[in-house]
């Protein structure tokens, strides 16, 4: 694994955004949530300080070398370079740490497939559904109630998992999803007691065990 250099010059990390634009061949994804701002335009802020550390170093950085975010030493060795790391509120509900099965990813429609596909690619996630259902509920957890921006401030902005109300492993038939009734925004601990039988508790049931009103779905 390789280890981010203690710093990174101001004239690597612009030609890691020429090199970005130029389509340089690197793993990073589109930022979750903190973007670099540079004449303008944004970019991933974690991929930008890959390829300026690969540019610097002659080492291909990934992904899994350092993370990228707003306390990690990736955005401190571009904020020492005086560049603007901004927040992209359009994709703050996507951040996510944890793979479960019912969370999503990228796709371009709310359609998801049938279960005879799961044992090949777990199971199809679309993001832009879970953007659709955190718009519509918002992030505090259907079942606690919890809010984890007013208990971690600023940088649990947006954080929130997403549970599938039916699972994935139980369709036998493509269907076309609908992201207001059949997704909700958990917490990431209810999220996993969720799933720790299968089929996953019901809400109302997991409320009542945590001693909690289960919070209605409007």
């Amino acid at each position: 694994m390789n280890e981010l250099p203690d710093t990174l010059p101001r004239e690597y990390i612009i030609k890691a955004i020429h090199a970005y634009d130029s389509g340089f061949s690197h793993r990073f994804k589109e930022a979750q949530l903190y973007e670099l701002e540079f004449q303008g335009r944004r970019y991933p802020s974690k991929a930008i300080a890959g390829i300026a550390a690969t540019l610097l170093t002659g080492k291909a950085f990934t992904p899994q070398d350092f993370s990228g975010g707003i306390s990690s030493k990736c955005v401190r060795l571009l904020t020492e370079q005086d560049f603007h790391i901004v927040q992209d509120k359009n994709r703050a509900a996507v951040v996510s740490d944890t793979n479960f099965p019912e969370e999503l990813e990228a796709q371009t429609e709310y359609i998801e497939g049938a279960a005879t596909q799961v044992t090949v690619n777990r199971y199809e996630r679309d993001r832009n559904a879970r953007q659709a259902a955190l718009r519509h509920h918002g992030c505090q957890c259907k079942v606690c109630g919890i809010d984890m921006s007013k208990v971690y401030g600023k940088i649990a902005e947006g954080f929130i998992h997403v549970h599938h109300l039916v699972p994935l492993s139980a369709i036998k038939e493509d269907y076309r999803l609908d992201p207001i009734n059949d997704l909700i925004p958990e917490s990431p601990n209810c999220h996993a007691m969720s799933h720790r039988q299968t089929p996953p508790f019901p809400l109302e049931e997991l409320s009542e065990l945590m001693g909690y009103s289960f919070q209605v779905i409007n």
